[in-house]
């Protein structure tokens, strides 16, 4: 048993050496990376020298939430010539547009279109993106009335000891009572 794991223990060891100087050798073979035929739907006049892009980066990431006036980012791998999301057209030009499509509130997705230097059309779909509520429903509510006023003079303990302080407040949705 003894003899069988030694050898079994040498074999390993071996390998992984010549594993680690193989390794380190140079590689003398060389690769040609030779792009793929192009698809039937992508052809235009058989001419293929305008680079196409194939993929977009979005900011902000659909990891953060957003607001329903965000306005996003888009960067293209290669230039394009028009962009649009959830058909709303974006501005720019070349690798970079921008574009607010006022979101709803809740969850949303971004579908993204644009079109090549070449003319054809390419489309992807990035998200879920979590909307909030604008920034004006994050304000703190403000004290509209209570019991006492500051700076008044001669006030009757008796109720404020029967109830305590009442404040009343408003939310940014509720307007102020006079």
């Amino acid at each position: 048993m003894q003899k069988l794991l030694r050898a079994g223990i040498l074999i390993t060891f071996g390998m992984l050496t010549i594993c680690i100087i193989g390794g380190c050798a140079d590689d003398v073979t060389t690769q040609e990376v030779v792009d793929p035929p192009p698809l039937e739907e992508d052809k235009v006049d058989s001419d293929y020298s305008v680079p196409r892009a194939h993929t977009v980066k979005v900011y902000p990431d659909p990891c953060l939430p957003v607001f329903p006036d965000t306005q996003f980012t888009l960067s293209f791998d290669e230039g394009i010539t028009a962009a649009s999301v959830n058909d709303t057209h974006a501005t720019g030009a070349g690798h970079n547009w921008m574009v607010m499509p006022g979101l709803e509130v809740g969850t949303a997705r971004l579908n993204i279109e644009w079109f090549n230097r070449d003319a054809t059309r390419r489309a992807t779909t990035i998200g879920p993106y979590v909307v909030v509520a604008g920034p004006e429903a994050l304000k703190s509510p403000a004290f509209t009335h209570g019991t006492v006023r500051n700076g008044e003079a001669d006030v009757n303990p008796a109720p404020i000891n029967a109830s305590g302080l009442l404040f009343f407040s408003t939310t940014p949705s509720q307007e102020p009572s006079s």
